[in-house]
C-alpha cells in the first residue's frame, strides 16, 4: 500500500510510519456523495467510500484546487459562472487597472519632466 499523503510504500499499515497520515478509507458524507463525480465503493451498509485512483507513475492522485474541480464539473451552470467570473476579471484588468496604471505612470513622468525643467 502507498501512503496517500507522502506517496511512500507503507505495506499493509493503516498509519504511515514516515508522515503519520491515517490511510484508512473515509466514508463520504451525503453532500460529498451527491457532488462527487467518479467511481465510489459501497459497503454492505450502503455507505460510500472515496476511490483514489493511481497516476501513471504509481502515485496516488491528490485532489486539486477548487478551480480545477469547477472546470471538471458536469454542471452547466457552474461552467457558465466560472466563464463569467474569468471574463469579469479580464475586463477589470483591461478597462480599470491598466488605464489607471498608465495614467499614474504618465502623471509621474510629466511631474518628473516639469521638475527637471524648473531646476
Amino acid at each position: 500500500m502507498i501512503c496517500y499523503k507522502c506517496s511512500k510504500e507503507i505495506g499493509d499499515n493503516k498509519h504511515c510510519p514516515y508522515c503519520g497520515h491515517d490511510n484508512t478509507i473515509a466514508v463520504m458524507s451525503d453532500r460529498e456523495k451527491n457532488s462527487y463525480v467518479g467511481v465510489t465503493i459501497e459497503d454492505g451498509n450502503n455507505r460510500h467510500y472515496r476511490s483514489r485512483g493511481k497516476t501513471g507513475n504509481g502515485r496516488y492522485k491528490k485532489y486539486g484546487s477548487l478551480l480545477w474541480q469547477l472546470t471538471r464539473s458536469n454542471n452547466l451552470l457552474s461552467r457558465i459562472l466560472l466563464t463569467l467570473g474569468i471574463a469579469a476579471v479580464i475586463a477589470f484588468v483591461i478597462f480599470v487597472a491598466l488605464p489607471f496604471l498608465s495614467i499614474a505612470v504618465i502623471s509621474i513622468l510629466v511631474i518628473w519632466a516639469v521638475f527637471k525643467l524648473l531646476h
